[in-house]
């Protein structure tokens, strides 16, 4: 899945039915130099619209176990246009979703990214530079992002910095969070792929114990000779493959 990060351009906020109206896409230059055509979503759209969900950074657990879902899109507010893919937001009443709520609201987040699979694209000509168009995406979730991608975002984020210095400690703490969060998970996750590999190896050595045990009818339906070593083989090998995923994961 491709990630593209846009900055959001908040166009109305109801506080009181705790819904804005954004900006998901739009087909400007990004900062990996490519763009993403707002009519590329067309194919898939109607996909999204039968479950709009919108995540917290493209996160679909969080490390405490509360879902990622901080919101959604209302589907007859989903629109294409040659400018963009909009829709309006409401947001949901969790302590994550109220948190998020506070963030775009009084705008200090303001950005948005998109989570997709490439179907086609094309090549075009942007100032003499050869650009890649997504012409055709399918769209698999939206997400609140603290950090745009988008180049005209680029320049807005910087604004931040033209405060007073005093503010800058506060506006750096809004930025880290959400990073944080992530390598939390990342960490998470990389605990429960040691677990599993732990596991494996656990399994693996109850299966040696029961195959030397039960003498050679064991090896026998193994599909080996009774006589033969029961760790020969593709046997041995699958063994030091284990060992080495072990290695791998270890040295994390």
């Amino acid at each position: 899945m491709k990630t593209k990060y846009f900055f959001c351009e908040t166009r109305a906020i109801n506080t009181e039915a705790k819904t804005i109206d954004v900006i998901a896409s739009t087909p400007d230059l990004d900062r990996d130099g490519e763009v993403i055509l707002p009519s590329a979503f067309a194919r898939s759209i109607a996909s999204f619209k039968a479950n709009p969900v919108i995540l917290a950074g493209h996160q679909h657990r969080l490390a405490n176990g509360e879902s990622p879902v901080i919101g959604a899109a209302i589907p007859e507010t989903i629109k294409i246009s040659d400018r963009e893919l909009s829709f309006t937001m409401r947001f949901a009443p969790t302590k994550n979703g109220n948190e998020h709520w506070t963030l775009y609201s009084e705008k200090f987040q303001n950005s948005f990214s998109v989570g997709f699979i490439p179907l086609k694209w094309e090549d075009r000509d942007i100032k003499g530079k050869s650009v890649r168009h997504y012409t055709d995406v399918e769209l698999l979730e939206v997400s609140a992002v603290p950090v745009p991608s988008n180049a005209s975002a680029v320049s807005r984020a910087m604004s931040f910095y033209d405060s007073a210095e005093d503010d800058r400690p506060e506006t750096i703490k809004s930025i880290q969070a959400p990073i944080l969060k992530e390598i939390g998970n990342l960490k998470l996750e990389i605990e429960n792929i040691k677990s599993l590999i732990d596991s494996l190896a656990d399994d693996l050595g109850e299966i040696k114990s029961l195959v030397a045990g039960s003498g050679g009818y064991g090896r026998e339906l193994l599909g080996g000779s009774p006589d033969a070593d029961p760790l020969a083989g593709e046997k041995v090998n699958a063994e030091d493959a284990l060992k080495a995923v072990q290695k791998a994961i270890q040295s994390l």
